[in-house]
């Protein structure tokens, strides 16, 4: 298997998420997810629930920077830098993500176990700048280059990982569910 080299960019379009107006109370606690760095984990997988909510209010006015179901998001800010999950609906995340929406082709689970296997370089890029709080502007993020399979394969990779990461979801939901009828029995 020979290995190629693609950037960022080659695999979708890269968008950077922003905050509505906070002056604004229309804006939140609706029906959208709003994700923060905070709501997602080293290996998120799917985002299913967020600290904050937007309505269609914020949606209709930052309808350049909702994304789609199945986006790769990554953080891009402080120590959090390369902390990813996929988008489990259209969502809005702040101004500290950069989220990939995959090109037409393009398994988004592939980019996501992409991301998660090459962190590390992810992480050298945006802390590589010594600043005192380090960012991983938009441009350079859409920059960085990872050696790839041929691209025949990359829908097999990504249909093996994710069927281990469903099986893990499945039991975390049955865990809390049973945790769930636990403390009603109690």
């Amino acid at each position: 298997m020979s290995l190629g080299e693609l950037s960022i960019s080659d695999l979708g379009q890269i968008v950077t998420g922003k905050t509505p107006s906070t002056k604004n109370p229309a804006f939140f606690n609706g029906e959208y997810q709003f994700v923060t760095p905070s709501d997602l984990d080293w290996k998120t997988y799917y985002c299913q629930s967020t600290e904050r909510t937007v309505t269609d209010d914020a949606r209709k006015i930052l309808h350049n920077q909702f994304i789609p179901a199945n986006t790769v998001m990554v953080t891009c800010i402080g120590n959090t830098i390369g902390k990813c999950g996929l988008s489990s609906g259209d969502c809005l995340t702040n101004q500290q993500i950069n989220s990939i929406i995959p090109k037409i082709g393009i398994d988004p689970k592939f980019i996501y176990y992409l991301l998660i296997h090459n962190t590390d370089v992810v992480r050298g890029f945006g802390l590589g700048g010594g600043s005192a709080t380090p960012i991983l502007n938009k441009n350079a993020f859409s920059r960085i280059k990872f050696r790839v399979p041929p691209r025949q394969q990359w829908t097999n990779i990504a249909g093996i990982l994710s069927a281990y990461d469903d099986l893990i979801e499945n039991n975390r939901r049955r865990i809390q569910l049973l945790e769930q009828a636990a403390r009603l029995l109690y």
